[in-house]
């Protein structure tokens, strides 16, 4: 039987498998892919990119004003941070209050006793900028004939000024507190408390006050606690020289914000503290008042 004859077949070109698209990593690949099939989902892919790097850069929006607000202030400016500590520190916040419930008024013969006290508590909190300030300078001033006392709990000195040392006239003792050893940039607490003997009894005494130093203050508050038996029946307000010359003095008109009374129905004042907002440098502040209703 003949054989059929064998045939050849030219065999079927082997055509590779497609290799599976791999999924997206996450939901938001997926669904930018869908977006970016579409002409109005590319554009939406687009603005919704632009609005991410918007994003990220308002993160870093305040920094860059900063910088641009250092780099184009006047030279003036910046050559004024470090005066504000032209004593070595400035000064966060201070409070004095005279506190008058032991205040008597005084005969001719007990002027040169202790007899009318006044006590003056001082609490401020300073910032030393310097290695060289190594005290803080307070003056005290004082129309009695018995000397003020000082007490504070850590070392001072007490030394009359001079020019300022003559019975019967003001007279100025300056303060020197101890800060040596304190640590630079950081607050520091200073309690100190002064007794003023025989003071306020002349119609001429009738007011007290406070000296801002040449460096900085931020906050400071001055006020006055008359004897319950006593109160004042009119405030008024003044700055001064340094020394607390009444012929250099100006009348002023506080914001009404930053005086606080303490005052009963008939408008007797037992009380008044002046808060005062970064007061001026170099100047003493002066609270004035009247012990007769009829007293101009």
């Amino acid at each position: 039987m003949a054989e059929e004859p064998h045939v050849t077949r030219a065999s079927q070109p082997q055509v590779p498998a497609a290799e599976p698209a791999s999924p997206p990593k996450n939901p938001l690949e997926l669904v930018l892919a869908l977006l970016w099939r579409h002409r109005w989902g590319r554009f939406l892919t687009i603005a919704l990119g632009l609005l991410a790097l918007v994003g990220l850069a308002a993160q870093g929006i305040d920094p860059l004003i900063r910088l641009f607000a250092y780099v184009s202030a006047p030279k003036a400016v910046k050559a004024d941070i470090p005066e504000y500590v032209k004593d070595g520190y400035y000064v966060g916040i201070r409070r004095t209050v005279f506190e008058m419930g032991s205040w008597r008024e005084l005969t001719s013969a007990q002027e040169n006793e202790k007899t009318s006290l006044v006590v003056c508590i001082n609490n401020f909190t300073i910032y030393r900028e310097k290695p060289e300030a190594v005290s803080f300078i307070h003056r005290i001033s004082s129309t009695g004939n018995v000397d003020p006392e000082v007490f504070c709990d850590r070392g001072f000195t007490k030394s009359p000024v001079e020019g300022y040392t003559e019975m019967g006239k003001t007279r100025i003792w300056e303060i020197s507190i101890d800060i040596h050893d304190e640590p630079l940039h950081r607050p520091i607490n200073l309690q100190f408390v002064v007794f003023f003997w025989n003071n306020f009894n002349r119609k001429d005494q009738w007011d007290l006050g406070t000296r801002i130093y040449n460096s900085r203050t931020d906050h400071a508050e001055i006020a006055v606690r008359f004897p319950h038996w006593k109160p004042a029946h009119s405030i008024v307000f003044e700055t001064r020289s340094p020394t607390g010359d009444k012929s250099r003095r100006t009348t002023i008109t506080p914001n009404p914000a930053g005086v606080l009374y303490d005052k009963d129905e008939q408008g007797n004042i037992f009380g008044v503290t002046w808060l005062l907002l970064q007061p001026s440098e170099d100047k003493t502040y002066w609270i004035a008042w009247n012990w007769t209703a009829n007293a101009s």
